[in-house]
């Protein structure tokens, strides 16, 4: 009886002991990995939550703590399974919810992404980040008014983080609330006064506004704190161009091109000044090197037409190198056939070079596009005149 009970005894010894081996096993195991993870070492945290896996298949904050590594890697599959696991474990875990919906956020499920936030939230009312990630994955969807309450929330969490009145003046730039979102990009300039892209996000909304001095002061600041952001220099020559200081609009866009040789926007910016100069050869040289980086942008190729309209009607009125005149004309048509001006220009010029029957042709064209145009009008009576005198000269 004695001996049985010695054995009992030594049993329930070297069971604790085993139990006491395999808890510091498990606890080294996860702080080495929390420790590979910070450093950015994910794949040693991974073969030190596998340890822990390996000698506890129910600890769930290993199989979160490997999920999570696996997300820095990029394998989002094996971040959501694992943060799956997690949650069978222990549905309780708003962290596990929480690293799930990022890794959903990753592969671009976003409304599994809201879900799972909403889900973490629901079990910790408490943690702002959650709030922010949901408010931005929101503001993707565009549902700006759910965007702009998760970033609220934010705020009455943690009053002092710029981010949540960053994103909730995006939110609200995006609704056309330019006051609330200059207000809120204030405060995030208040928070931080070497914040370049609240600056920046204010200053576009100035320059929306029309508030052209604001908008180059804003830009000024940007350049200040990142001399190397070639939008800031953009937003400021567009303001510029505005105020009509085209010598600085050039310099800024040279600044923003020499920064970003494919910025689109700086050579069309750059093509806007010359077009308002009258240089119509520099307007439609960078008006053209614009669309070829970018040929979606529609305001440009607009203004590419116009321009070749203008230096068109320019050799029209100087009565010189007309051909030239209908070659710039006719790339303007085959960009906009159906634009009245347009083809009232190049009948203009036919006209200049004798050839009424064909300016005929195109001054009815015009004329049915622009019927209320009162240059188009004179256009009409002008070539019907030079026609119907061609018809009275006797034959030689």
């Amino acid at each position: 009886m004695k001996k049985t009970i010695c054995v009992l005894l030594m049993a329930m010894l070297l069971s604790g002991s085993v139990n006491a081996f395999a808890k510091d096993a498990i606890t080294e195991a996860m702080d080495k990995g929390v420790i590979y993870s910070d450093k950015g070492k994910d794949d040693e945290a991974i073969v030190e939550f596998n340890k822990a896996i390996a000698i506890n298949p129910n600890l769930a904050k290993a199989y979160g703590e490997r999920g999570s590594a696996y997300k820095h890697k990029g394998d989002f599959d094996k971040a959501i399974a694992d943060e799956t696991k997690a949650i069978k474990i222990d549905p309780k875990s708003d962290t596990a919810y929480y690293n799930r919906g990022n890794a959903y956020t990753k592969k671009g499920n976003l409304d599994q992404a809201i879900s799972d936030y909403t889900k973490s939230i629901a079990i910790n009312p408490k943690d702002f980040k959650v709030y922010l990630n949901r408010g931005n994955r929101y503001f993707e969807k565009g549902r700006f008014d759910q965007a702009i309450s998760d970033y609220n929330k934010v705020i009455e969490i943690n009053s002092g983080y710029a981010g949540a009145y960053r994103n909730r003046g995006g939110a609200y730039e995006n609704q056309g609330n330019f006051i609330q979102a200059i207000s809120d990009f204030t405060k995030v300039i208040k928070i931080n006064p070497k914040d370049a892209a609240a600056y920046s996000n204010r200053g576009f909304i100035y320059f929306a506004k029309k508030e052209y001095d604001k908008a180059i002061l804003d830009f000024t600041k940007v350049i200040e704190l990142n001399p190397n952001d070639f939008k800031a220099y953009c937003g400021r020559a567009s303001a510029y161009c505005q105020k009509k200081n085209y010598n600085q609009v050039i310099l800024d866009c040279n600044k923003a091109i020499k920064l970003n040789p494919k910025d689109a926007i700086a050579y069309g910016v750059k093509g806007f000044t010359y077009l308002y100069e009258g240089n119509f050869d520099k307007a439609i040289s960078e008006y053209t090197k614009a669309i070829e980086i970018n040929p979606t942008l529609p305001l440009i190729n607009s203004q590419l037409g116009v321009a070749y309209n203008n230096k068109a009607y320019e050799l029209y009125q100087k009565g010189e190198n007309l051909d030239k005149g209908l070659e710039s004309i006719d790339k303007a048509i085959s960009m906009y056939p159906n634009n009245g001006i347009y083809l009232s220009t190049k009948a203009e010029l036919l006209y200049k070079l004798g050839r009424y029957n064909e300016a005929y042709e195109h001054i009815k064209k015009g004329i049915k596009l622009e019927p209320n145009l009162a240059e188009i009008k004179n256009d009409v009576k002008m070539i019907e005149k030079a026609l119907n005198e061609l018809k009275k000269k006797p034959l030689k």
